[in-house]
């Protein structure tokens, strides 16, 4: 009986292709563990990735206001004056008038009687004296200086609902310093209306920046409304370059336009 023999190629292709498939079922079946992601993360994980780091850094005290030492170039409050009292107000009037306003009687009755009506107006408390100042016919001065004293005044609080605005700790800083903000208040707490632009507001005065009575400048002692007499005013705005002064005393003028009052608390 004759054997048909198996060709000698036959066993070494068995045995690669044996071995190929094997190797292909090897990486098929056995997933690297760092592929896997239909496995749910452990809890222990989830609470370590959202916790805050205990090493995060302290909040910068830099940034935080230091509350030890107040501001007081300009409270918003007023200060006490030198008896511990509140603030005693002052406010400019709504009102204008021209430079005739004492008709013939006296000029401080006149224009007190100005600021009285706004004050009750606007339920301020205490009574109020104009700051203005004016001369007889033979001289004899009259000075605003004399009419307020040596207490704290501040602007009253404003239509915001802000509080009164220190305008001064005392009399004295006033007169030397001028006001730490301007005087443009009126006694609702509105910021007065401008005159003939943004920075100005005036006042009547007849004041010098002291608190005297200016020369002569005073509308022929408030009765005289023509365009030629003058009477010195204040400005209750801040012109960009303005002098301590220039609250009560800015330049004459004319008598025929009508200007307001400030009104001091007593």
């Amino acid at each position: 009986m004759l054997l048909r023999r198996v060709p000698s190629f036959l066993p070494s292709i068995s045995v690669s292709a044996l071995a190929a498939a094997w190797l292909l079922g090897a990486c098929v079946g056995d997933e690297p563990t760092a592929q896997k992601t239909d496995a749910a993360p452990s809890p222990s994980a989830t609470t370590t990735a959202t916790a805050p780091s205990d090493a995060a850094p302290p909040p910068n005290d830099s940034a935080v206001p230091d509350t030890s030492v107040p501001d007081t170039s300009v409270p918003d409050a007023p200060a006490p004056d030198a008896a511990g009292s509140p603030a005693h107000l002052v406010f400019v009037t709504d009102a204008k008038v021209d430079g005739a306003f004492a008709g013939a009687g006296d000029p401080w009755v006149a224009a007190d009687a100005v600021c009285a009506t706004e004050a009750r107006a606007n339920s301020l408390p205490g009574t109020y004296v104009a700051w203005l100042s004016w001369e007889t016919a033979t001289g004899t001065k009259f000075n605003a200086a004399s009419r307020i004293s040596d207490f704290a005044y501040a602007l009253p609080g404003g239509v915001d609902g802000s509080a009164p605005v220190l305008v001064a700790a005392s009399k004295a800083e006033l007169l030397t310093q001028g006001p730490r903000v301007q005087m443009d208040r009126t006694g609702s707490g509105a910021q007065v209306d401008f005159d003939e632009n943004s920075v100005v507001a005036w006042v009547w005065t007849g004041t010098n920046g002291d608190g005297s009575a200016s020369l002569s400048n005073n509308c022929a002692r408030w009765t005289s409304a023509a365009a030629n007499d003058f009477g010195t005013t204040g400005n209750a705005r801040r012109i960009p370059s303005f002098l301590p002064t220039d609250w009560t005393s800015l330049g004459g003028r004319p008598c025929s336009l009508k200007r307001r009052f400030y009104c001091f608390q007593k």
